[in-house]
């Protein structure tokens, strides 16, 4: 798939994984959202293939869902493939505990059957880390992308504002549920294997979102 720019797109149309790819997947836990058009919980299901390239195959975004409903989502979207994730990862909000005596977010994840591991949650060489995956492979794909079905991400990524007082990161204000949870996916990762590590913040939040809008002809 190409963009109208010429350059490779990170939107793709989406296709049935094989059997040889190794699943992730990442939670961005949220309940209650003051906008109707919030999605503050999302799950995003990823996988990896055989050249190292990570693909977004699909996900779940919505409000006012509780733990067990979140728990019967993600079970029903990853019944749909033949292979269960490797690993999930949560964010942080779901290893808080609430009261002295009761159960995390994550540890009710867990009672359900959907384990999650905590997060690196630095955002800074989070977001380097995303552009990184969205730099173009030797093969001429992108080391990301994302199926065609996961529009929530698909809208939301491209459209995010940088901080104005922090050009290397996303404005916390914003809808970024998405964001956050793909970030914290990417930096349970290493790095794509054909590029040299860089030091932080010589990718800003802004090459992100350029990145990401590139196919749009933004």
């Amino acid at each position: 798939s190409v963009a109208r720019d010429g350059n490779p797109a990170h939107v793709v149309p989406a296709f049935d994984v094989p059997l040889d790819w190794v699943l992730y997947g990442s939670v961005d836990y949220g309940f209650a959202t003051s906008s109707p058009d919030s999605k503050p919980f999302v799950y995003g299901l990823y996988a990896s293939d055989t050249l190292g390239h990570i693909y977004r195959i699909d996900e779940i975004a919505a409000a006012n869902w509780d733990p067990v409903d979140q728990v019967t989502a993600i079970r029903e979207v990853e019944s749909r493939y033949p292979t269960r994730p490797r690993y999930r990862v949560g964010c942080p909000s779901m290893f808080i505990r609430k009261t002295e005596h009761g159960p995390t977010i994550a540890e009710e994840y867990a009672r359900g059957g959907i384990p999650v591991i905590q997060p690196n949650t630095d955002r800074v060489n989070g977001w380097a880390r995303c552009i990184l995956w969205l730099k173009q492979a030797p093969d001429g794909l992108p080391w990301f992308m994302s199926f065609d079905r996961c529009t929530q991400f698909n809208r939301q990524v491209p459209s995010l504002p940088v901080d104005a007082s922090r050009q290397d990161d996303i404005d916390r204000d914003a809808e970024d549920h998405c964001a956050e949870e793909w970030r914290h996916l990417l930096m349970s990762r290493p790095q794509p294997a054909s590029i040299a590590p860089v030091k932080v913040p010589r990718y800003s939040a802004a090459g992100i979102l350029a990145a990401a809008r590139a196919e749009r002809g933004d």
